[in-house]
């Protein structure tokens, strides 16, 4: 009898019928059973809950941890029995089970019924199994959602019983050895589904991808799968130095640990990610801008005949730097300073202070019909004037006129400096850049993957010809960009070069309205919507009368929430291009969808050369306006064009703030037979 567990001696004062429970309870007398809150089985055991001062025996966790893991959360009393006491004989077993539920029912009471349901030749989990952590864990494992998926990771906590030492001849331990290794790969495949949907905007926090790759390779660290796994999320979300670094790590490893180099599969993954030709690599590696521009210095004009005012003209010259100032393409040297060098005929006797490369000096003449300022633009090292002109003004209407003389000398000084930039860069082909550009627009004329490829090839074309252009830069992440959304935005490396190219054009041309608006739009597919409006606002007030931007501007609008305000904008972008090319029909479908204006939309699409970027709102828009004919049509096609994709995937693209929106079309898909 030594392995029978004991029962610790308790009378039921309740089956005595002459005993007052007020009583009791009056002077504390009556039994408060446990409440039962969480029981912890992944990591060290635990039961959480209310009055619970006892010990839980460990036979008892072991006990659930079998049903848990088993189909059906139920499981034989002679194989629980065989599995806790295997080297008892049958019927000591079986006697030990029996003491252990009576132990349970006792620590628990009422609880215990809500717990296990005890059968004449099998034990149960009851309703209540949902406070098993195993339980709820390998439930969330079959729902495909984010929130599922995020709730299931934190909730392993570790292996399941881990710190429980049993016997290698102990039939249990084999039996938990197995089981944690369904656990494990459930894990690790939640995991990697959370990856998967983290990266899927290429925008990732990197504290939360090392939190979840700490976890995995606490989990998996000797897993070649785990590796991979970390290696293609971390490029996914751009991060591709971050991902070497762990491929390193596991090449490390393996050969320190088992004197072996990586497996065909991870090499494949290795030359995949870092080897091929991809779309883009991390932003240290496109090319950028260099940090030096050229420096302009003012010399002090003079007065070369007249009664002119030295103190006005100072003040004149002043305020042209200091609009030139605004220029962001080259570097305007103080006044104050550059006023003080002595110079012959613009060139500064000494440029050790100033290292100017160019400088801008001339005279002021007083002439009968008014005064005459005379400017000349020289190299600092070769002497040759590359620019001059003359401004007529009035002496006694200078302080009235100043501000107007100011705006016109700078403009043609940074026409001039900035013609003289772009003709002495050398090894850069502009005239070749534009064609290329202008290549790649047309070819975005039209919504379908081959030209948005190959318009991805021209701007690429005119990078290479010069890697400062702006507008190339923008062309390519609006390339990249649709095509991201045209496969069903399932391709990470798509939006995240997007980015990169868009914050490149930005940094070379913040005036660049055309640059601006594709980065907003990029922000706004990223959910991050605010930070997009304002940009889409600061590219407007560049641009106010392009028909481009007034169609991103009210895309962005109707996801905001406001998208009778959206298709205002959109009406009025129609006016300023009323043949627009068809990426106009395609934001604007998805206007008027978010308008409740399923008509309109329809009518959009039927606008387009190419329908295929548009199936997902036609789709909706016949099903939700009762087509069902055409909305199962267009449900086939597209998943056709997007197999795998669930409609939970689909609408998870818009970035729509409303959620009722997104309800709404999920609700259109479903009705059109996308599940």
């Amino acid at each position: 009898m030594q392995n029978l567990e004991p029962l610790e001696s308790h009378y039921d004062m309740r089956q005595c019928p002459v005993f007052d429970w007020g009583l009791a309870d009056a002077v504390g007398m009556r039994e408060t059973k446990p409440k039962i809150e969480r029981i912890c089985l992944l990591g060290k055991a635990a039961i959480d809950g209310e009055q619970l001062n006892f010990s839980f025996p460990s036979k008892g966790f072991q006990l659930l941890a079998l049903l848990a893991v088993s189909d059906n959360r139920s499981k034989g009393r002679k194989e629980i029995a065989s599995l806790l006491w295997s080297s008892a004989p049958d019927a000591l077993a079986l006697t030990n089970l029996r003491q252990l539920l009576a132990r349970i029912r006792k620590l628990f009471g009422d609880e215990s019924k809500e717990l296990l349901r005890i059968g004449q030749t099998e034990v149960s989990l009851g309703p209540g199994h949902h406070r098993i952590d195993v339980c709820e864990f390998l439930s969330l494992c079959k729902d495909k959602s984010k929130s599922a998926a995020a709730r299931a990771f934190a909730l392993y906590q570790g292996e399941l019983l881990q710190g429980s030492q049993f016997g290698a001849e102990d039939e249990f331990s084999g039996w938990l050895s197995h089981a944690r290794a369904v656990l494990r790969d459930q894990f690790l495949f939640v995991a990697t589904s959370l990856l998967m949907e983290l990266t899927r905007l290429g925008r990732a926090p990197k504290d939360e991808l090392d939190s979840i790759a700490r976890q995995m390779l606490a989990v998996g660290s000797e897993s070649e799968a785990t590796y991979r796994t970390l290696i293609e999320a971390y490029a996914r979300n751009g991060m591709t130095s971050v991902a070497k670094q762990t491929y390193e790590s596991l090449a490390r490893m393996l050969r320190d640990e088992y004197g072996v180099a990586p497996d065909s599969e991870t090499e494949a993954v290795a030359r995949r990610v870092f080897f091929s030709p991809r779309v883009e690599t991390d932003i240290a590696d496109v090319p950028t801008k260099t940090d030096w521009h050229p420096r302009v210095a003012f010399l002090l004009p003079e007065w070369v005949s007249g009664t002119g005012q030295s103190v006005l003209l100072k003040a004149l010259i002043s305020d042209v730097a200091n609009e030139l100032a605004r220029y962001r393409s080259f570097v305007v040297l103080g006044p104050h300073t550059s006023f003080q060098v002595d110079h012959e005929f613009g060139i500064p006797q000494s440029n050790d202070i100033l290292r100017a490369d160019y400088t801008i000096s001339g005279f002021c003449r007083g002439e009968d019909s008014g005064d005459v300022l005379s400017l000349r633009l020289a190299k600092c090292d070769t002497g040759e004037i590359v620019w001059s002109a003359e401004f007529a003004f009035r002496h006694a209407d200078l302080l009235q006129s100043s501000r107007l003389l100011s705006a016109r000398v700078s403009s043609s000084l940074a026409t001039a400096l900035e013609k003289d930039m772009l003709d002495g860069a050398g090894g850069k082909d502009s005239v070749g850049a534009y064609f290329h550009f202008l290549e790649g627009l047309g070819q975005m004329s039209f919504c379908d993957l081959p030209h948005l490829r190959r318009a991805r090839k021209s701007f690429q074309a005119s990078i290479g010809a010069d890697s400062d252009y702006a507008s190339a830069h923008a062309g390519l992440a609006r390339s990249l960009l649709l095509e991201w959304l045209m496969r069903g935005a399932d391709v990470p490396d798509l939006v995240v070069s997007a980015r990169k190219h868009a914050t490149l054009a930005v940094q070379l041309d913040p005036n660049d309205a055309r640059a601006l608006c594709v980065a907003a739009t990029i922000d706004m597919y990223q959910h991050e919507l605010e930070d997009g409006l304002r940009k889409y606002i600061e590219a407007e007030s560049l641009s106010p009368n392009s028909g481009d931007l007034l169609v991103e501007h009210a895309n962005a609008l109707a996801c905001s929430g406001e998208a009778a305000v959206g298709l205002e904008k959109f009406e009025r972008a129609i006016w300023l291009n009323p043949m627009p090319p068809d990426d106009y029909w395609w934001a604007g479908a998805s206007i008027a969808f978010n308008a409740d204006e399923l008509d309109t939309a329809i009518q959009y699409c039927s606008n387009m050369q190419n329908d295929e970027a548009v199936l997902r709102v036609m789709t909706a828009s016949y099903a939700l306006s009762g087509d069902l004919e055409k909305a199962k049509e267009c449900g086939r096609r597209l998943r056709e064009s997007y197999p795998g994709q669930t409609a939970i995937d689909m609408v998870g693209i818009t970035p729509d703030r409303d959620r009722s929106v997104t309800e709404r079309f999920l609700e259109g898909l479903r009705i059109a037979g996308i599940e």
